[in-house]
């Protein structure tokens, strides 16, 4: 071989292996991802978010020395569910339950192909080490959603109790773990999106115990966090892991089409919108989060006019959309124009004239203080959110789901909309101070109004979504009505002179002086014409 044809060959392995190393998934198993690490431009943004505080779930965090308390607390709940099935005779020992999994090899290789490779070699299935994991990790989860719907018939049983009860004193499977606080953050734990379990094995486990006609995974999920409002059909398809089941039930109401707004809650306030808190829907909000239905968002352009907006509507408006631009040559040559259009543009003009002096802000905010002029041109309807410790990493969850899972196929990105949503109308400490007393946002006694901004400013870094389904509608709709003379001559005054005390002790002195006045002239000319007669 010459030296030529040596350095062809080298370059060509290198190739081969280039592609190799960097070959894409292939497309059949695309679908059947659900689980996958977050990628690095997601991670260094908040990377705390993402991990795991006391418990692991599934390979992708298992070993790490923060989580190996918890261990002691998985093996328990496997002996558990062992003794669960021990009128299994097929089942009586672990090594059975092992093998029961392991002799289904289609359904080993389905629930590997859920998470996105690689996944670390020790996981290889040789010596069923992906098996015995899945199993531990299954029974645990099992357990946990078992035990509260457990927990009545445990608790009215009188003693003996029965073998599938755990001890009331229980720290994590008992009726009374909530008060040791470590549930908590397992609840948390257990909505990340990289610690996750496909429902599969939860299926098969409560298929194995016998439990089917009184547990379904997607139920007991919807009992553990609390979202019992969510009514889960029979024919509903079984969820793909816990964030994906608690994700449904966040969006069984409403029908928000993912539409954002261009204003804050302070402008869009000021111009005439009203931001109200959703406390009549079916999303109430879990009480583990306290996150109401996403879908949950509602726009009502309609609205009670007052008294001049009607008047500006009917008279004014009509003809200030005939006014000539400053630019509009034919204003200023009534030969190419024509007689007609050049008086009427004339007309406007001066007319525009009367309509800078009738809605200028003096007698502007007399009108407003004497007529019914709360200018209402529409309703904006969130769902109430609480924001806590937990807030952050299960909205970053959520948006890592949609944008790795459901962004590939351009899928309802709901939660993603929400978070622009918010993070367009929550821009200063002043529209967190609005939120909050309309009953929309609720915070810790300790968390300041800047560290809501941040929350969500965060949030929403690289975060970038298609208007693809026509949201651009709804902001269009609320720009026009922002837009509108008496909106944005009212949102003017208040942002000048709404707080000023003195300004309205002005106007009011004023309309006293100017009533005095024309009542004072009216008595003058009364009296002068009844002296001409007399």
């Amino acid at each position: 071989m010459s030296m030529a044809e040596g350095g062809d060959f080298v370059i060509k392995k290198r190739n081969e292996c280039f592609l190799k190393k960097f070959r894409p998934t292939p497309i059949h198993l695309w679908n059947k991802q659900s689980i996958y690490l977050i990628p690095p431009e997601m991670r260094d943004l908040n990377t705390q978010s993402y991990q795991p505080r006391v418990v692991s779930i599934g390979p992708y965090h298992n070993g790490k020395p923060q989580l190996q308390a918890m261990e002691e607390h998985k093996h328990r709940a496997l002996e558990h569910f062992l003794t669960r099935i021990s009128h299994n005779e097929n089942i009586q020992s672990l090594q059975d339950l092992v093998s029961y999994f392991r002799d289904d090899d289609m359904f080993i290789e389905k629930v590997r192909n859920c998470y996105t490779k690689p996944i670390d070699p020790e996981w290889c299935d040789e010596d069923d080490t992906f098996t015995y994991l899945m199993i531990l990790d299954g029974c645990f989860v099992l357990e946990l959603l078992l035990g509260v719907s457990d927990r009545n018939v445990c608790c009215s049983s009188s003693p003996p109790a029965s073998d599938c009860c755990y001890d009331t004193n229980d720290p994590i499977f008992g009726s009374r773990a909530e008060r040791h606080g470590v549930v908590t953050y397992v609840k948390l734990d257990m909505l990340l999106l990289e610690n996750q379990i496909p429902l599969l094995i939860l299926e098969k486990l409560i298929q194995i115990a016998n439990l089917k006609k009184k547990a379904k995974p997607n139920i007991l999920i919807c009992k553990f966090y609390g979202c019992e409002h969510h009514q889960v059909r029979p024919d509903e398809p079984l969820g793909l892991h816990v964030l994906d089941v608690y994700r449904k039930a966040r969006l069984s109401c409403g029908d928000y089409t993912g539409w954002t707004v261009p204003y804050s809650a302070n402008e869009l306030d000021e111009h005439g919108i009203r931001l109200h808190g959703t406390y009549h829907g079916c999303c109430l909000g879990d009480w583990f989060a306290n996150i109401g239905g996403f879908k949950e968002v509602i726009f009502k352009p309609e609205g009670k006019k007052g008294i001049l907006c009607q008047f500006y509507d009917m008279f004014i408006e009509p003809f200030l959309r005939l006014r000539p631009e400053s630019n509009d040559q034919a204003s200023a040559s009534p030969e190419r124009a024509g007689a007609y259009n050049y008086m009427l543009k004339k007309l406007l003009k001066g007319f525009s004239m009367i309509d800078d002096i009738i809605f200028s802000p003096v007698v502007y905010s007399l009108a407003w203080w004497f007529f019914p002029l709360w200018v209402n041109h529409g309703d904006i309807n969130l769902p109430f959110l609480t924001i806590n410790e937990s807030t952050k990493p299960i909205l970053l969850n959520l948006l890592a789901f949609e944008r790795l899972h459901l962004g590939r196929e351009c899928r309802d990105m709901v939660v993603t909309h929400y978070v622009i949503l918010m993070s367009s109308l929550i821009r200063s400490e002043k529209d967190v101070e609005y939120l909050r007393n309309n009953y929309i946002i609720s915070s810790l006694p300790g968390r300041s109004d800047e560290v809501i901004v941040k929350l969500f400013s965060d949030m929403t870094q690289n975060l970038v979504v298609d208007d693809i389904t026509g949201v651009g509608v709804v902001n269009e709709q609320v720009v026009k009505l922002c837009y509108r003379r008496p909106n944005m001559l009212r949102a003017k005054w208040l942002r000048h002179f709404g707080s000023d005390l003195q300004v309205w002790i002005n106007i009011m002195l004023a309309g006293y002086g100017a009533a005095f006045g024309f009542i004072n002239t009216y008595i003058n000319v009364m009296n002068y014409t009844a002296t001409r007669r007399n």
